[in-house]
């Protein structure tokens, strides 16, 4: 059916900081993409980046997690 999500799409489900979550929208909405494709690229980015510079910015996120 055409207006049935693809079988391998899942929900999930974050609690972000407004901020966070207000530069999401805004990105989105300057490029005219939805939130999820923005999501995706930002994931695509990080499946792109070498292991060294992928731990850089996990280890930058867990200090952020506990500000």
């Amino acid at each position: 059916m055409p207006n049935q999500r693809h079988s391998n799409k899942k929900m999930i489900g974050a609690y972000v900081w407004e901020n966070d979550l207000t530069t999401l929208q805004k990105i989105a909405s300057d490029y005219g993409v939805t939130q999820a494709s923005v999501i995706k690229a930002m994931i695509a980015g990080l499946d792109e980046m070498d292991n060294e510079a992928r731990q850089a910015l996990v280890n930058a996120a867990k200090k952020q997690d506990h500000e």
